[in-house]
């Protein structure tokens, strides 16, 4: 955990020095003076410049906007109420200064950054990784489309993992209208097969996280690892001296006791985001003193707000501790079932979870396999013999692609989900009073725009550059261009250049985080919209309850904040679902697994309206 307690000092470390710059610019002095001032000779930084150009309309007429103001519901009684000014009238009446108080600064840490980086210190790390510690974080903070797509993959595979446990363990159930019971085996070797169906497919889910070296294809074909993989996870022979039955036993309790659990402060971290957001929006729909802050703050957060989703993929599938390990003991088991030859190093690092780029697992391949030849004879109601998977080799000379249509999925809702909650903080900042770009609506646009870029960049490489585990075809030939694509150095090349882009994005959106905090966005410059109109733009200085009574904000409000909060709530449900439906997975007792499943199995049923909600699948949740 060393990686995480630097992280958490870092942060630490950012936020004092945010309001040691905060304190010192409210203390520092003010050079520049304007030729008008009032009695009391306050300075342009302390002015209340909205009190002085409501009271003093002859000086307000002077610097008053005279162009076209959007969405602006104009009276007799609003006109005698509205400040709204030019930028030059603002830099000369109030100053070229930011302006920001202490309850705004307090309102963004409570409201956002401490939830927010309660729930970034409880991403999955892995200890001692220092060196790729600001990778990753990058990574999930800078592009969290791409990080999310993967997140989801790995969380689609453990669900698929989970279905085709239903193929092996009978279930005594009762028709409608029918004293028909379907016959269910002793108690004793349900448990039994259901001890080995677990084991098999956790260590087929756990092994999905580690990448496929490149180099294993110089000692075996794609159709061979295949094989190998499918005997080492099915069969019950004993190869080369090893029993796989046992073997498989001893690694799956090894892989559950490693892996890391805390289901609590998960929940409770989620917990504190959503309930920071709930009191945001509550003030924001209130109106009164301050806001109009308190809408920026909820722009921020919808900014963010794929955060808990992200959160919630990563960890759904908790990662385990001493990796090497794991990966020894994958290439063990996998090349003793490949002719009992010498170790072959065939897995490498884990790289699931969206820390590795372009990482699609072998899972899918075997899964696939199963479900498109092992089970086109199945029929339902009877039960699997994984032995006879593990002894049918796959067709030679078949490419075996480690890339599946089914990722498309996750794709395009990892794109809609970040997509649409980001977007509703710039619908916020843009339609909030003055209506137009300002500095807050194009940053938050910028790093919307950075986080798409870097998705369809990484995306268009998973094709291209991705390494795959193929079988040569002498009938094709391959130009230049396409080994110049394949080739290490254009791989390297592409993976440095969208970590310059994750750390660009990452950045940006700190310093968008440090920008208001210290109240950047609120002078003269930072404030104007509609640079090209008369006077060099528009600034208007009114109320949050004049903006909700001649502007309608509260409906621009749920625009932007209930579609965000429906993709936010609807994509967390599904993963607090889906954790929960697979923890007979990991769970340490075969009996408490075994419940566990049962229960999964009728939820899913149910849920799934008896399976018609799964039409189209090839597997199917029965009773």
């Amino acid at each position: 955990m060393s990686d995480q307690r630097y992280i958490i000092a870092s942060l630490q470390a950012c936020i004092i020095l945010s309001f040691i710059v905060t304190a010192a610019l409210a203390q520092a002095p003010t050079e520049f003076t304007s030729n008008y001032a009032p009695p009391e000779q306050v300075t342009l930084k302390k002015r209340d410049c909205q009190s002085l150009l409501q009271h003093n309309r002859t000086l307000y007429h002077e610097i008053a906007y005279k162009g076209h103001i959007t969405n602006y519901y104009g009276s007799p009684e609003a006109d005698a109420e509205l400040v709204a000014i030019t930028y030059k009238g603002c830099v000369k009446v109030c100053g070229s200064f930011w302006k920001n108080d202490t309850q705004t600064t307090l309102d963004l840490l409570l409201d956002w950054i401490l939830p927010a980086l309660g729930l970034v210190t409880q991403m999955p790390w892995e200890s001692n990784r220092n060196s790729v510690t600001v990778i990753w974080l990058a990574r999930w903070i800078g592009s969290p489309i791409a990080a999310l797509t993967y997140c989801l993959w790995d969380v689609k595979i453990a669900a698929r993992c989970a279905k085709l446990i239903n193929l092996t363990v009978k279930y005594r159930y009762k028709r409608y209208h029918s004293d028909v019971l379907r016959v269910e085996s002793d108690a004793e070797d349900e448990l039994e097969t259901f001890s080995h169906a677990r084991d098999q497919f956790y260590i087929l889910l756990v092994m999905n996280q580690f990448q496929l070296k490149k180099s294993a294809e110089r000692h075996l074909s794609p159709e061979e690892l295949v094989t190998a993989v499918e005997r080492a996870i099915f069969s019950r022979d004993v190869v080369d001296g090893l029993d796989l039955v046992k073997e498989r036993t001893r690694l799956a309790r090894a892989l559950r006791d490693a892996r890391k659990r805390g289901i609590v402060p998960i929940l409770l971290g989620l917990g504190g985001f959503f309930f920071a957001m709930s009191v945001a929006i509550r003030k924001a729909f209130s109106g009164g003193e301050g806001g109009g802050a308190t809408a920026f703050n909820v722009g921020l957060g919808l900014l963010v707000g794929w955060l808990p989703v992200l959160y919630l993929a990563a960890v759904v599938d908790n990662d385990h501790d001493n990796k090497p390990e794991f990966a020894r003991d994958f290439n063990a088991m996998v090349s003793a079932c490949h002719e009992g030859g010498e170790v072959i190093d065939i897995f490498g690092e884990g790289r699931g979870q969206g820390r590795g780029r372009w990482h699609f697992g072998i899972g899918q391949t075997i899964m696939t396999r199963i479900e498109e030849r092992f089970l086109a004879k199945w029929t339902k109601g009877t039960i699997v013999d994984w032995v006879q998977l593990s002894e049918a080799s796959p067709e030679t000379e078949r490419k075996i692609e480690l890339g599946h249509w089914r990722i498309i999925e996750p794709m395009i809702t990892a794109f809609v989900i970040v997509g649409g909650t980001s977007s509703g903080s710039f619908l916020l900042a843009y339609f909030t009073p003055p209506v137009g770009f300002a500095w807050r609506s194009a940053s938050y646009l910028t790093c919307l725009c950075l986080s798409v870029l870097i998705f369809f960049i990484d995306i268009i490489l998973f094709g291209i550059v991705r390494h795959s585990f193929m079988t040569p075809s002498k009938s094709l030939k391959h130009g230049r261009m396409y080994y110049f694509f394949k080739s290490i150095k254009f791989r390297r090349t592409a993976h440095y250049v969208l970590i310059f882009l994750e750390m660009l994005n990452t950045l940006t959106l700190c310093l968008l985080v440090i920008a208001m905090s210290v109240g950047l966005f609120n002078f003269c410059a930072g404030s104007a919209v509609d640079r090209d109109g008369p006077g060099g733009g528009l600034i208007i200085l009114n109320s949050a309850e004049f903006f909700t009574k001649y502007f309608d904000v509260q409906g621009y409000y749920m625009i932007g904040i209930m579609p965000a909060m429906i993709l936010m709530g609807g994509g967390t449900l599904y993963l607090i679902e889906q954790w929960f439906t697979q923890s007979f997975l990991w769970a340490k007792s075969d009996v408490s697994g075994l419940i566990g499943f049962k229960r999964t199995r009728r939820w899913k049923w149910f849920y799934s309206l008896g399976g018609i909600l799964e039409t189209g699948e090839t597997l199917r949740w029965t009773m």
